[in-house]
């Protein structure tokens, strides 16, 4: 009885072991087939073209963030679909240098959960620019348009940056007429216009 017991243990493993080498066949073949999808995608879909924008971001609580010597992150952006990955960061009073006298703009690099199977197939070091405007919120005109350049390795962190964005007395001016106007109802309007692979 006890041998047929440990026969039958034996077997139960060898079947385990076999289903966990067919299941991981499985996974590893649908990964080669999803990373084989992406080149094709990358190959057929121009790298100097980008979607899903313009976007806007909406801060609010402009002072607060100011005097706090704050910062603010906006939603992740993607260079392309199935792209690069990366984030703004605004800080409403300045940093470094331009602390207390300028709103300053950071991008940083971020991770995302299908990065290893799509950073695989992506090119690295690549070097973008990010299209920026800080909208007038009295009309379509007059708005403050800037280009960050960004250079991103395979591990980084900032990779693009304009400490001196706009000045505060610019970005906090309402000229005599009412017709450009940056801050309103204590909140500023960013649009990210478009993205450029070079």
């Amino acid at each position: 009885m006890l041998a047929q017991h440990q026969v039958l243990s034996d077997q139960t493993d060898q079947l385990s072991l076999l289903y966990q080498e067919r299941l991981a066949k499985m996974l590893k073949e649908r990964q080669q087939q999803m990373l084989q999808l992406h080149r094709e995608m990358l190959e057929r879909e121009p790298q100097t073209e980008t979607t899903c924008y313009p976007v806007d971001i909406i801060l609010s609580n402009y002072q607060q963030l100011k005097e706090t010597n704050s910062h603010v992150y906006s939603p992740p952006l993607y260079t392309h679909p199935k792209g690069y990955h990366f984030k703004m960061v605004f800080w409403l009073n300045g940093i470094l240098s331009q602390r207390g006298s300028h709103m300053s703009v950071w991008i940083i690099s971020i991770e995302d959960d299908c990065d290893d199977v799509y950073y695989d197939t992506l090119p690295f070091p690549v070097k973008f620019t990010v299209t920026v405007q800080l909208l007038n919120q009295e009309g379509d005109h007059d708005h403050v348009t800037k280009q960050i350049t960004c250079r991103m390795p395979r591990e980084a962190s900032i990779i693009g940056y304009d400490d001196s964005f706009i000045t505060h007395s610019k970005l906090e001016q309402n000229n005599e007429h009412q017709t450009i106007q940056y801050t309103k109802d204590d909140g500023i309007k960013l649009r990210v216009v478009k993205i450029t692979m070079l």
